[in-house]
């Protein structure tokens, strides 16, 4: 039995292979696993969604607690659209402003409030204990350093097919 490809012809399909799948399978289970140990333990008591927290989280992070809502998007992998709804609804709560980007009249800056500030600081120790727990207890800072390396290049290989360009190394 064949499928089609994007250029319309015919090829004969692969049957799965389990070891191909095995690194997939793994990443998603850690990131479903991680991701549910943050929401629980540190997410939950704040009153806030999680997305909402990340993107305070890298407000706070950036050069003068402020970005462009093009480089959130950027770093959330969301649709502008969506972003822009988020910074809504974090403005709404007074725990971002936006400001003329003094760089680019076309852009505005993402600030976050001291409003914001609190919301982070609040949340930061329990994420911190969370991370801390699953990384630095689970793996020598070497095998964190390795992690980080590979999971950017199986990122960027990712990206690339997206992307349209060659993937690889």
């Amino acid at each position: 039995m064949g499928t089609n490809t994007e250029a319309g012809e015919t090829k004969d399909a692969e049957p799965l292979d389990p070891d191909l799948l095995k690194p997939s399978g793994s990443l998603l289970a850690a990131h479903i696993a991680v991701s549910a140990a943050i929401r629980k333990l540190a997410v939950a008591q704040t009153g806030w969604d999680p997305t909402s927290l990340d993107l305070l989280v890298r407000i706070q992070l950036s050069p003068d607690g402020a970005l462009r809502a093009v480089e959130l998007c950027r770093q959330l992998q969301l649709s502008p659209s969506h972003v822009s709804r988020m910074i809504d609804r974090v403005e709404s709560e007074g725990l971002v402003e936006r400001r003329p980007d003094p760089d680019d009249r076309r852009a505005s800056l993402v600030i976050i409030s001291e409003a914001g500030r609190a919301v982070v600081d609040d949340f930061a120790p329990r994420l911190h204990r969370v991370l801390k727990t699953v990384f630095s207890e689970t793996l020598t800072a070497d095998e964190t350093d390795i992690l980080v390396q590979q999971l950017a290049r199986i990122a960027a290989a990712a990206e690339s097919l997206v992307d349209g360009s060659e993937g690889g190394r």
